[in-house]
């Protein structure tokens, strides 16, 4: 017969697990986002963070796969060992050689290590952000996704609210956010368009330094005269996202057609799809 007491230790112990199991998706992540970053930023409920990083993480990899194919596992570490061994082999070599050889190496485990898809734990809750790494293009992961969504009518998520995809980031300010911007819109406004409608959509969190305004003016200065603003039937919308102190752009198209890529209302006939009133109508 198990005694009551050891029964409660194995209890806690297993409990203990569990919690180091639902924290797992965040404990390699960075804490931080970066400049020259492109991810998508996710929403859910409070108190649900862990789960939806779960539940995304199997979502993007199934889908990165179906795009992409399976992610490569780099090359082997017997290739890293080889370089290593020759360094140290080679009697030529000193110890500054052999310790430089060494760092090479564990530098190059580090970055084979490096997945496509990471999350980042920010401190803002009911909000997460996942790094995306070449080849995953964060728009049209998303698009995909939503895509499927329509044509099978089944929900992929149980715990996600909205998607926002980021194809590049840059510190939070006026002078970056036009540099970026310019490299971001190129390819959707600036290679042989002409007459494009879109609309800009600003949203700012944990952010009082940048408002909606100047951003909006500053990006549409970089879109050009050539092209038209359309608040209602735009064919291209321009997210731009701020966090602290981390500002993100991203074109999209189908952002109202897809219920502003809300997870939990996309597959809701009750709920019509709304048009833009305004520029710079925060998503929530």
């Amino acid at each position: 017969m198990t005694h009551p007491k050891k029964r409660k230790e194995r209890d806690d112990a297993g409990k203990g697990q569990r919690n180091k199991r639902s924290k797992h998706f965040y404990m390699n992540a960075n804490k931080h986002i970066e400049p020259d970053w492109n991810g998508i930023f996710a929403t859910c409920d409070m108190g649900r963070e862990s789960r939806c990083v779960a539940e995304l993480y199997r979502l993007f990899e199934e889908y990165a796969d179906k795009i992409y194919g399976p992610e490569d596992a780099g090359p082997a570490d017997g290739a890293q060992d080889q370089t290593r061994n020759e360094a140290e082999d080679d009697p030529g070599d000193d110890i500054e050689t052999a310790i430089a050889a060494e760092v090479q190496s564990i530098n190059a485990k580090r970055q084979n290590k490096a997945k496509r898809i990471t999350s980042i734990r920010l401190d803002t809750q009911c909000l997460i952000f996942f790094h995306t790494r070449a080849p995953v293009d964060p728009t049209e992961l998303v698009a995909s996704i939503f895509k499927d969504m329509e044509e099978t009518r089944e929900r992929k998520t149980r715990f996600t609210n909205r998607l926002t995809p980021i194809t590049k980031t840059c510190k939070a300010n006026y002078e970056d956010l036009e540099k970026m911007a310019k490299e971001v819109l190129e390819p959707h406004f600036h290679k042989g368009q002409t007459g494009v409608k879109f609309a800009i959509r600003p949203n700012l969190r944990d952010h009082n330094v940048m408002n909606r305004d100047e951003i909006i003016k500053t990006v549409a200065r970089t879109v050009g005269s050539e092209h038209k603003v359309d608040l209602k039937h735009y064919e291209l919308l321009i997210i731009v996202e701020v966090h602290r102190n981390i500002c993100g752009v991203s074109v999209v198209r189908d952002f109202e057609h897809y219920k502003r890529f809300n997870m939990a209302k996309v597959l809701d006939e009750s709920e019509p799809a709304t048009g833009e009133k305004a520029c710079g109508v925060a998503p929530e």
